[in-house]
């Protein structure tokens, strides 16, 4: 009876895994990633949206300093890169959602909203 038990769960988990891997492999993160410049007046526009409506609270995502962070301007230079920016010339505040580049404080705040639900 223990033989018969154990060749189901090694069956029933074998299945689990082969059905949960293709969702596992093929799925995006969609994380997304806020740059900003602490003493730009259009980032500090979205920052004070973002404080008054609790966006953080609402929805997920990760806010990333460029001004003096060398890894977060590489990092902004490739996003801007995939929307046919110009390394040099990037635009803050700067929305990545992964795929496409929201820039500028009223764009960046209308994303905001709509994905926080205001």
């Amino acid at each position: 009876m223990a033989n018969i038990s154990e060749k189901f769960l090694s069956l029933l988990l074998v299945s689990l895994f082969f059905l949960g891997l293709p969702v596992f492999l093929f799925q995006r993160p969609s994380k997304v990633i806020y740059y900003y410049v602490k003493d730009c007046p259009s980032c500090q526009r979205v920052n004070a949206f973002l404080s008054a409506y609790r966006i953080e609270e609402k929805f997920s995502f990760a806010k990333k300093e460029v001004s003096f962070n060398k890894r977060n301007q590489n990092e902004l230079g490739l996003r801007a890169k995939k929307c046919g920016l110009q390394s040099k010339e990037i635009p803050v505040p700067f929305v990545w959602d992964g795929q496409n580049c929201i820039i500028g404080d009223r764009a960046v705040i209308e994303f905001f909203k709509e994905k926080a639900g205001l």
